[in-house]
């Protein structure tokens, strides 16, 4: 089970690096998809939530609350 900072890379090369709690993503951290798509901020219980910026690769950006 997760516990404090670490890295997790997914079988289909996705990354999270990052707090974890109780073998979840909780805190603050990274997600990094294979697309190029890439969110950075806030997580609860795996869950997008709170302050954080989403990028897509096409250039949009979304900054702010989830």
């Amino acid at each position: 089970m997760q516990q404090g900072v670490g890295t997790e890379t997914l079988q289909d090369g996705s990354v999270y690096k990052g707090d974890f709690y109780g073998g979840k993503k909780h805190g603050t951290g990274v997600y990094n998809w294979i697309d190029g798509t890439t969110y950075s901020g806030e997580w609860r219980n795996n869950i997008i939530d709170g302050q954080g910026t989403y990028e897509w690769p096409d250039g949009r950006k979304y900054k702010g609350e989830w």
